[in-house]
């Protein structure tokens, strides 16, 4: 992963990419921070694996379609119309130009995708001789979405490599829509979801905890700018993200510099209250939109095919092509 600009004045042991929530590079995670110091990724002596199966969120992308990367772009783009001044650490925004493209995987995120693809090949491609043996393929499950569906193949592409990945396994792809049933995209024919009070509260209370969290940083770039341009605290989180998405898809962003470690702290705690209320424990939404999986996980370890009472899909769901 590139060094993202202006790190050097953090600490040694300070990494700013672990402190962007969702937006950060696949990391692991010390077993230890689990009470499981003694833990071991390898196969005990005696032992053998028989099943594995992961759930993997997609690799990097773009930012969605009018998220707030390209509002601020598009602030400081009518700001130029009025005139702006900048100096100091914000002379880089008197020419600075947007980037990033939406919602596709980055080139890096490509990358991520393919080298699990290959690192999972070689921890568990014993397991291909199960399909082998029954002479049938085996299933790679995604969403509909194009970078789900990208994220799929580069992984089939590292696992299996190019161009074998085309006939030696099945890429299934489940509809994102709110007439389909899914369990992986739940929230499409969950109503509730939804509904802002019960399905968004992670973003009300991260957005009520963002209001006064970066005052001093903002003081300071507002002390640095003149004319038709004063930042907020949204742009301080559309800033940041900039840092994130411009790193991961360039390389590099000056935005990383404005930022202190505080700043870097809270941009991650923010993004663990808008996941935690609105994706995980804190939601009241959550558990309903998870049971489909968890049926078709328990399905997996019983041998059976999971009865359709949530939101999976009883037709990827019903036999042995669809569910191996």
């Amino acid at each position: 992963m590139p060094q993202p600009h202006g790190s050097s004045a953090f600490g040694d042991k300070f990494d700013i990419t672990k402190y962007w929530g969702n937006l950060s590079p696949w990391y692991s995670v010390s077993s230890a921070d689990y009470g499981l110091s003694e833990a071991s990724p390898l196969i005990p002596d005696g032992c053998t694996i028989n099943q594995m199966l992961l759930l993997y969120r997609h690799g990097a992308r773009y930012p969605t379609s009018g998220a707030g990367p390209s509002t601020f772009a598009q602030k400081v783009h009518n700001a130029t119309a009025s005139g702006f001044n900048v100096t100091g650490e914000l002379k880089f925004l008197a020419d600075w130009t947007y980037k990033l493209g939406a919602e596709l995987l980055t080139p890096f995120g490509r990358s991520q995708n393919f080298q699990l693809g290959v690192e999972y090949r070689q921890l568990y491609g014993e397991l291909l001789n199960n399909f082998t043996e029954q002479d049938a393929l085996p299933v790679f499950r995604t969403e509909s979405q194009d970078r789900m569906v990208k994220t799929a193949e580069n992984f089939a592409a590292g696992f299996f490599g190019v161009p074998e990945y085309l006939n030696q396994v099945n890429i299934e792809i489940l509809v994102e829509n709110s007439t389909v049933n899914n369990s992986g995209a739940a929230y499409e024919v969950c109503p509730n979801s939804n509904i802002a009070s019960r399905g968004s509260i992670g973003s009300t209370v991260a957005n009520k905890f963002a209001v006064n969290a970066f005052n001093a940083t903002l003081a300071r770039l507002n002390s640095q700018v003149s004319g038709a341009l004063n930042f907020t605290y949204i742009d301080a989180i559309d800033m940041l993200q900039l840092c994130s998405y411009e790193t991961n898809a360039l390389g590099y962003s000056k935005f990383c510099g404005l930022f202190s470690e505080e700043d870097f702290i809270n941009y991650e705690y923010y993004y663990d209250l808008s996941f935690y209320y609105n994706n995980g424990p804190g939601s009241p939404v959550a558990a309903a939109q998870g049971k489909g999986f968890l049926q078709e996980w328990l399905a997996r370890f019983t041998h059976t095919y999971p009865d359709a009472t949530s939101a999976l899909n009883k037709t990827f769901d019903n036999s042995s092509t669809y569910l191996p």
